[in-house]
């Protein structure tokens, strides 16, 4: 096992998880747009197609999430477990008033709203239905997607699954039973969706309340200070929710005037299949910035070049294969949302052969810049986030007198490619020249993390590694000129805790490993302990036993933590970390 195997066995156990928490707004987006345009039509595929922009501006609240998302991590990083938990609990606070807000101001206004989006005739009053039955859950869809980017963050994969087996399924049932049964059209339609995430949020909301975990939800101490924080590392977000609101207006009235109801009808199944394809460089670019917001807070620069180098390679390959496969299969997908006779089917069946070719380049371009984001480096950030949005409603616009409806797709890899082109541009300013190394595409600072005479990383395997691993510790210590004392303290924490683990951990199945490392730093020396065994919080089992007369009991614990100036542990992704400080 390379030494960096438990990095890539926590990206790989996040990453369906991330996955699915984009993909499920889009599933139940297939599914709606399935039965509006075989049950209530065109015009009602048209209704919901021209609610998109609001749709994508509802996802302006993840300017917030991925703010505390990136401030979590780096706390947990740094082993702040106290300030993780009530910035998480302000996030979610903010988010749910927020979508109160929002809720609020669609439903009074959703008459002026319709006309505003675009709609007109029978089209407007079908939307105006839709967006009533919408609001109610705008709260609910809002906390849902923050919950669930979080819970991995907890260890929590099953209650994840079974918060989307929960929405999906409710949405399906609910949509039959509204539509279908009692024949509430559009208002049905909204509405179905709107319940489906209440019930998911309730069981999700659960995986948030034991004290315990490493975030939790808590009203006692909100750190409404950490939101500037917040929104300025998030605001990549927001720009990527406008931008995207501006293409999606743009595109519908380009279209409108190019074909009418049945080129943006099909705009509104290229929303959901760009939606269902973007999940998976959505997953990949968020998955890496929970661990690589972490990795950035311990200065693991070996780690993150791991990291993106996996996520790249496999990213790129399933990214691939995706698009190949809907662009083979263009002819039956058109054929679920419309008949043959119908003239959106042969715009829609164009679209979905030549729009997915984004799909590649837009991985490569969310990673890039998810990494950048994470190391506070915003500018460009900030910058491409809109402008890939708006570079595609460009080409659509300056095309489409030349191409017609295949310019609005076209524009998706267009867009990607010039953004990408940009990112080469910035990366060949930095580095004064032109160059294929990792972390310079990564925009890594020269002194960011600690050079190789500065840590040891070791693995253990076994019961017998443990003492003689214990010693090559105190060597490498007394080697840096750490103080003897020191430098036998940090051979005997390495011994207690990795041989607890080996005693306690490596029962029963799987491929367990522990790796240590540690770091000699200026005031001292970090040892970092990871391992992919089942949780287990020293500094929790201190807690109970605080005030017992048997001092026996975890009595290699309580040296440990005597000898240490500070001790922090989290779990996540089936991986767990023990920073010790000395």
């Amino acid at each position: 096992m390379k030494a960096n195997n438990l990095v890539r066995e926590a990206y790989f156990k996040i990453l369906p998880i991330q996955i699915l928490s984009c993909v499920v707004n889009a599933v139940n987006s297939l599914v709606d747009s399935t039965m509006t345009s075989n049950i209530l039509g065109t015009n009602a595929m048209a209704a919901v197609g021209f609610f998109t922009p609001v749709c994508n501006l509802i996802g302006s609240v993840f300017v917030i999430c991925v703010g505390i998302q990136i401030l979590c991590s780096k706390y947990l990083g740094s082993g702040d477990g106290k300030k993780t938990v009530s910035v998480f609990s302000t996030g979610i606070i903010t988010v749910a008033v927020i979508g109160i807000v929002s809720s609020l101001v669609c439903f009074t206004f959703r008459v002026p709203l319709s006309f505003l989006l675009g709609a007109e005739g029978e089209t407007a009053v079908m939307l105006q239905d839709y967006i009533a039955g919408y609001s109610l859950g705008m709260t609910a869809q809002m906390l849902s997607g923050t919950l669930m980017m979080f819970l991995p963050m907890n260890n929590d994969m099953k209650r994840s699954y079974f918060g989307i087996g929960v929405m999906i399924v409710s949405n399906i049932g609910l949509n039959i039973l509204f539509i279908t049964v009692f024949g509430m059209g559009l208002f049905g339609l909204g509405l179905a969706t709107s319940l489906s995430f209440i019930l998911s949020t309730l069981v999700l909301m659960t995986g948030f309340l034991k004290k315990h975990k490493v975030l939790r939800i808590t009203l006692k101490e909100p750190y409404f200070l950490c939101l500037p924080s917040a929104v300025y590392l998030g605001l990549p977000s927001l720009m990527f929710t406008l931008g995207n609101t501006i293409k999606a207006y743009i595109l519908n009235k380009t279209l409108m005037f190019a074909m009418g109801d049945a080129a943006v009808a099909a705009m509104a199944v290229q929303g959901t299949m760009c939606a269902l394809l973007g999940s998976i460089p959505a997953g990949y670019a968020n998955s890496f910035i929970v661990l690589g917001s972490m990795y950035y807070g311990e200065q693991d620069k070996k780690s993150m070049i791991v990291l993106m180098k996996d996520a790249l390679v496999s990213g790129i390959l399933i990214s691939a294969a995706a698009a190949l496969i809907v662009m083979a299969g263009s002819s039956p997908i058109a054929s679920i949302f419309y008949r043959t006779a119908d003239p959106a089917w042969a715009v829609t069946r164009r679209m979905l052969v030549l729009f997915p070719n984004f799909l590649v380049f837009n991985t490569i371009f969310n990673l890039l810049i998810k990494v950048t984001q994470c190391q506070k480096k915003m500018a460009l950030v900030n910058f491409l986030s809109v402008f890939e949005n708006v570079s595609i409603a460009i080409f659509t616009v300056v095309m489409t007198p030349s191409l017609g409806t295949d310019a609005a797709w076209l524009a998706f890899p267009a867009g990607e490619i010039f953004c990408l082109i940009i990112i080469a541009a910035s990366v060949f300013i930095r580095s004064r020249g032109f160059t294929f190394r990792l972390e310079d595409w990564m925009k890594l600072d020269k002194d960011f993390g600690f050079n190789d005479d500065e840590c040891l990383d070791l693995k253990i395997k076994s019961s017998e590694e443990v003492v003689s691993v214990s010693e090559r510790v105190m060597s490498f210590c007394l080697d840096k000129n750490v103080d003897k004392k020191k430098a036998m303290y940090s051979g005997l924490c390495v011994e207690e805790m990795a041989g607890n683990i080996v005693e306690y951990g490596f029962k029963g199945r799987g491929n367990h490993s522990v790796d240590v490392r540690i770091v000699v730093i200026k005031d001292g020396m970090i040892i970092r302990i990871r391992d992919n065994t089942k949780e287990f919080d020293p500094t929790m089992r201190l807690e109970q036993y605080k005030g017992d007369k048997d001092v026996t009991k975890n009595i290699g614990i309580r040296i440990v933590a005597g000898l240490a100036e500070d001790m922090t542990y989290r779990s996540t992704a089936g991986v767990n970390n023990l920073l010790i400080k000395l």
